[in-house]
């Protein structure tokens, strides 16, 4: 069983070195990646590098 490190919001956004307002208006216009886990939302740390390779 592969084993995935999971993200809370306050480290998603500093990895991406964004502000949270910036982040939510980018899941809400659905630019960003849906989290893996929905309640706590959590995301994994490969979506979160899928996604920084994607945009650079």
């Amino acid at each position: 069983m592969i084993e995935h490190k999971y993200l809370k919001l306050d480290e998603v956004v500093a990895m991406l070195n964004v502000s949270r307002n910036w982040f939510y208006k980018m899941r809400k216009a659905g630019k960003f990646v849906k989290p893996a886990i929905e309640r706590p939302m959590r995301w994994r740390l490969d979506q979160i590098n899928n996604f920084l390779d994607g945009a650079e």
